[in-house]
């Protein structure tokens, strides 16, 4: 999709994860929005090795934000600057000549060559050979695809949305399956705690005095949920 964007001289505005962050040039094709995730946690990941993949890919997914913020900021600035837009769409035109289908099919040949000579010299039994697994360290394994992870310093603040939601005007509704992280209860004290700007340490130690690691790492997740749909805001 972003590079059909490209290649119809569009500058995109796309998340800043791996895979679109290689085919954006920020501000000279596009525009990159951080995105933001939480920090490896070998408990955690431990018990979702036990889950079904669709669970996995789902509490993963909902604990992983775009800057929703930055994201309407890129928007609207590109919207009133029609100077920029037009320098970046012949510069997203000329970039996407790279991935036309002729430059694209002999690297992949490539590959794929590689691969299987790399297979066929592995020196490992046909059933070792095509052994495959689903138990992905999803926060280890992927840890270079967000801007960054939730860190004790990171500061938030409630959002108008969230104020809404606090006082009874806006609703959530969270997939059935969060149900295992999701706590609305922890929800509203988080929200509460933020009206003023604290960082995730100062709000773990306002919320949960004493708070186990496990317990921690459930402030953590509701926080990013929050935060993913525009209920915090990263300050």
């Amino acid at each position: 999709t972003v590079i059909e964007a490209l290649a119809s001289g569009l500058p995109a505005v796309v998340s800043d994860w791996n895979g679109y962050r290689a085919l954006i040039d920020h501000d000279v094709t596009g525009v990159l929005v951080p995105t933001k995730t939480l920090p490896g946690d070998s408990a955690w990941e431990a018990g979702l090795n036990l889950q079904p993949d669709p669970t996995v890919h789902l509490l993963c997914a909902q604990t992983t934000a775009v800057d929703l913020p930055a994201a309407r900021d890129a928007l609207l600035r590109l919207a009133a600057d029609p100077d920029a837009v037009a320098r970046m769409s012949a510069a997203a035109a000329a970039d996407a000549e790279r991935y036309d289908w002729k430059q694209v099919l002999p690297q992949y040949l490539a590959l794929w060559e590689k691969l299987c000579q790399e297979k066929a010299t592995a020196r490992i039994d046909e059933a070792q050979r095509n052994r495959r697994t689903s138990a992905l360290r999803f926060l280890q394994d992927f840890a270079s695809y967000p801007s960054s992870r939730l860190v004790p310093g990171d500061r938030f603040a409630t959002s108008e949305l969230g104020q809404r939601l606090l006082q009874g005007g806006q609703t959530v509704q969270p997939y059935d399956d969060m149900k295992e992280i999701l706590d609305l209860q922890l929800m509203a004290g988080i929200l509460n705690a933020c009206l003023y700007e604290r960082t995730c340490e100062e709000l773990v130690a306002f919320v949960r005095p004493s708070a186990t690691p496990q317990e921690a790492l459930r402030i953590s997740q509701n926080v990013m949920w929050l935060y993913k749909y525009g209920y915090l805001e990263v300050r």
